[in-house]
């Protein structure tokens, strides 16, 4: 992948969103291109953005998140998306999968493990996980 990876961060708590935005915005070779509240946002930001990485709240409001993983992911050009929930429950993880997503991490594990995370799953290649 060439040049910076851009990042979309769709997240529903105004103080994690920030946190998020902070941390990735730091990291070297990354640029934040726009920040989301709902699922239906992040919908919008990525046609407009055309994000390489969207990080995705296992659970935004408006339409579910796994709806728009789905949606982003059967886009001509699909960003990669990475799924972050709080729980660390074996059908939140597989339910992200079947919808999509390129990898899953806990909100707690963002600080330490975004960076190399964003590096992969910017390189892979999209996937539609059909309707």
């Amino acid at each position: 992948m060439e040049g910076r990876i851009k990042v979309v961060i769709a997240e529903r708590s105004p103080l994690l969103r920030e946190a998020i935005r902070r941390c990735v915005s730091e990291l070297p070779g990354v640029e934040v291109v726009g920040v989301a509240r709902s699922a239906d946002e992040v919908l919008a930001l990525a046609a407009e953005l055309r994000p390489d990485v969207v990080l995705m709240d296992s659970s935004m409001p408006g339409i579910d998140s796994l709806e728009a993983t789905r949606r982003l992911k059967c886009r001509e050009v699909a960003p990669a998306v990475v799924v972050c929930a709080v729980e660390d429950r074996e059908e939140v993880w597989q339910a992200a999968r079947a919808a999509g997503a390129d990898a899953l991490l806990r909100k707690r594990d963002i600080v330490r493990r975004i960076e190399g995370l964003l590096a992969s799953v910017a390189r892979a290649p999209g996937r539609c996980a059909g309707p």
